[in-house]
């Protein structure tokens, strides 16, 4: 039980860190979030505002920062032992730290490359990954018409 509030708390924290402003400042030496149409601190508005370096090293980490706490987590568990409800909230808090960013006034983006990274964490298989984005973007009217 422990060890699960510990994962949950090092999700919440680790999904807290908002790599587009971090990245904005580093290669445009701006916020990125600030300049965007939406004020979304996410992947998208990485490459809009702040170039394909900027996107690129945005997604690494907010795929990064879902998938570590949860892979760890599935890797410490004793399966035999452990609870569904526990790894829900796990596969949960690194999401909700995006979304709720404790260091950006509760307020941060949508969490869509961090769910993506949390399902990596669940499932290590880029293939499915792979397929959930095409399918992400291919539905999603907002990619198909920007």
């Amino acid at each position: 039980m422990m060890n699960s509030v510990l994962f949950i708390l090092l999700g919440y924290l680790s999904g807290s860190v908002l790599y587009a402003k971090i990245f904005g400042m580093l290669f445009k030496k701006k916020d990125i979030v600030k300049e965007s149409r939406d004020g979304n601190p996410g992947t998208a508005n990485a490459f809009m505002e702040g170039g394909v370096l900027c996107g690129i090293c945005t997604l690494i980490c907010d795929l990064l920062k879902g998938m570590l706490p949860v892979y760890l987590y599935m890797q410490s568990l004793d399966i035999q032992k452990s609870q569904g409800i526990m790894i829900s909230l796990v596969l949960a808090a690194p999401v909700l730290g995006h979304v709720f960013s404790i260091f950006n006034n509760w307020k941060g983006g949508k969490g869509i490359a961090t769910t993506f990274g949390c399902l990596l964490g669940l499932f290590p298989d880029l293939s499915a990954a792979l397929i959930l984005a095409f399918f992400f973007i291919f539905f999603n009217k907002n990619y198909i018409f920007a």
